[in-house]
């Protein structure tokens, strides 16, 4: 009767073990900035984005179309607006998938308004960005010059912590003396920025997380962001504070998304 009384008992004890929660992958639907910019999210079969509507305030693009190579990839993001295409944004990879070039081009023209170049370090990380712009007054022929010159540090989680920006002077076309100095702590929620490819904003999909602070070179405090999470870990909700000598100016964005 004991041993019945013990197996009972362990088969209780084991009936009442719960895993823990398996997380969900969750895929950005909508961000909503304050109260006046809403940007919407669509995806393809393979559930890779594929269409953002009206993602910038200024509404001049109305709608970002990507398109995916035979890599897989994204090798081109169309931008357009009531008056049709706009402008494109090109991607070009090394053989193991990197960017190494991106390239804007502007109003229909057949030249690059600027382009980036990226070079990586043997752990795969991307450790330096060269911009470059077009300086001619003329669509004619381009002529084009380096603009700016940023170096990238990053933590054991594969995190941007320091981002070092060296700006060049147009007329000598050499470095300027003055540069920028970024540092940034995180949190441990996968990152809203992953798959957004937008220019200017490669830096932030590189990010395995979300950045809670950042300071400048002094270590003085420029933006503080404080994350509210759905049940998955990913923020639904960001109050972003930004310091500044004209006073604290704070910004609330909301996110929605469709978890499996």
């Amino acid at each position: 009767m004991r041993n019945k009384l013990y197996i009972l008992v362990l088969l209780l004890a084991v009936g009442c073990h719960k895993d823990p929660p398996t997380l969900q992958t969750c895929l950005i639907q909508s961000v909503y900035v304050g109260s006046y910019t809403k940007a919407t999210y669509t995806y393809d079969a393979q559930n890779r984005l594929s269409v953002i509507t009206n993602p910038f305030p200024n509404n001049r693009y109305m709608t970002s179309t990507l398109h995916y190579g035979s890599n897989g990839l994204v090798d081109k993001v169309e931008y357009s607006g009531s008056a049709g295409t706009l402008d494109h944004l090109d991607y070009y990879y090394n053989f193991l998938g990197q960017i190494i070039v991106d390239s804007i081009y502007e109003n229909g023209s057949s030249f690059a308004s600027d382009y980036d170049i990226y070079l990586y370090n043997t752990s795969g990380e991307m450790v330096e960005q060269y911009g470059y712009e077009d300086t001619s007054s003329t669509t004619a022929m381009p002529s084009y010059m380096i603009s700016a010159h940023y170096i990238y540090t990053y933590n054991e989680n594969g995190n941007i912590t320091e981002m070092k920006l060296y700006d060049f002077l147009y007329s000598y076309n050499k470095v300027d003396t003055t540069n920028f100095v970024q540092k940034c702590t995180y949190d441990n929620s996968p990152n809203i920025n992953s798959n957004l490819m937008n220019e200017g904003l490669f830096f932030l999909m590189l990010n395995k997380n979300n950045i809670v602070t950042i300071e400048d070179s002094a270590r003085k405090l420029m933006q503080l962001n404080t994350y509210t999470y759905n049940l998955n870990n990913y923020p639904t909700k960001q109050v972003s504070v930004n310091y500044s000598s004209g006073g604290n100016d704070t910004i609330t964005t909301t996110y929605s998304y469709l978890c499996h």
